[in-house]
């Protein structure tokens, strides 16, 4: 991901942060507040949209041709593509102007560094079509990407959001793991947003496209969000329309060292970063809704709720190896509370018994992406069986 954003997927935890029971009480809790809330009302989609794609650039001089021959390449031809160079100390301009000199359907714009937030909106300013879609510079969509997303609008009309599966790959384009997310979020899910902390199961930067009429309320991103605009674009999307999900793999997401990813390189900067950005999301978020749906709904939006902040939460006191028994204040014990009851608590319980250099290795092991991931990950839901961790 570009300027060395940090990926906030963890995968190989998914699952409810509460238990069914606990998960009742809280939609009880929150169905007063959530009468106020209604997706914004969007027409039918003409039958050729103009598309535009947005792409950020940031040092990437070496993945640039790839990206851009994808967007170049694709199925659907009626689109603009507007790169934003956000001050490369590399080669990346005169890649991308070359790219443009083939292309006429791509724009040029150079910017002082100022983050992938600042990069996305000098684009956007630029962008002319019904459709936006999202691409960092390091990674690339697949042939019928465009195509599937403008099909997917105008069969769901009432759908301002796009989202679909994407593939990890390595530096080399070589497939890493299975696609994700495991699952999509599809429909209308503010309800499901107010009692899961405003998280949203959806795909990062190059798996999310948006309808012009949802992408003009929720533009200018804030610059202070310098990585991971992506997560702030679908957290306020959800409480302001319908999703619709692609459940095929549409684009390849570029893992490596560059991008500082928590799910390549689960180390102490990578998930401080991710831990701070999720609170920095979640606040936000919940300042959005308030403007928009007022006090009372935001209220019922709590951070506790959110399983992504305690599997986080995890992963720090893992790799932070203090073995003081607490992470950020909070005592292990609690912040294992808030996980259900389930083989994986039971693999999270067994990793934290171990000393903390064997500890770390199995949590790069269970989160990292590499290939073979797959069939390890097999043998050590085989092992668990035998070993009679339920």
């Amino acid at each position: 991901m570009t300027n060395g954003s940090p990926s906030h997927e963890i995968r190989g935890t998914a699952g409810p942060v509460a238990s069914e029971s606990r998960l009742d009480e809280r939609t009880r809790a929150v169905l007063p507040t959530t009468s106020k809330l209604a997706p914004l009302p969007l027409g039918p989609i003409e039958e050729n949209p103009l598309v535009s794609v947005l792409v950020t650039s940031y040092n990437y001089a070496r993945y640039l041709p790839a990206a851009l021959k994808s967007v170049s390449q694709q199925t659907y031809r009626n689109l603009q593509a507007i790169v934003c160079d956000d001050g490369s100390s590399d080669d990346s301009v005169a890649v991308i102007e070359r790219h443009a000199e083939s292309d006429a359907r791509f724009q040029v714009i150079c910017k002082e560094n100022g983050g992938q937030s600042s990069a996305l909106n000098a684009a956007y300013a630029r962008a002319q079509g019904s459709i936006i879609c999202l691409l960092d510079s390091d990674d690339e969509f697949c042939p019928r990407k465009i195509e599937a997303v403008v099909s997917a609008f105008r069969e769901r009309p009432n759908a301002g959001l796009c989202i679909h599966k994407i593939l990890p790959v390595s530096r080399r384009g070589w497939t890493l793991e299975t696609p994700y997310p495991i699952t999509l979020d599809d429909g209308w899910v503010a309800q499901k947003g107010l009692r899961r902390g405003g998280r949203c199961e959806a795909p990062p930067t190059l798996g999310i496209s948006l309808r012009k009429e949802i992408a003009e309320q929720l533009f200018p991103i804030p610059e202070r969000f310098r990585w991971s605009p992506d997560a702030s674009l679908v957290m306020r999307a959800q409480f302001l329309t319908e999703i619709v999900a692609i459940p095929e793999v549409l684009a390849k997401h570029r893992l490596h060292g560059g991008n500082l990813s928590i799910s390549l390189r689960p180390e102490v900067v990578t998930v401080r970063r991710s831990l701070e950005d999720i609170r920095q999301f979640f606040e936000e978020t919940k300042a959005f809704v308030a403007d928009r749906w007022g006090q009372e709904t935001a209220a019922a939006i709590r951070l506790e709720d959110c399983e992504l902040y305690w599997l986080t939460l995890l992963a720090l006191y893992v790799v932070e190896g203090s073995g003081n028994g607490k992470v950020q204040g909070y005592p292990v014990e609690q912040v294992l509370a808030n996980l259900p009851e389930s083989k994986r608590k039971r693999l999270w319980e067994q990793l934290l018994r171990l000393p903390p250099s064997l500890a770390q290795g199995g949590l790069a092991l269970w989160m990292g992406a590499y290939p073979g991931k797959g069939l390890i990950r097999w043998l050590a839901m085989r092992l668990t069986g035998w070993l009679g961790i339920r």
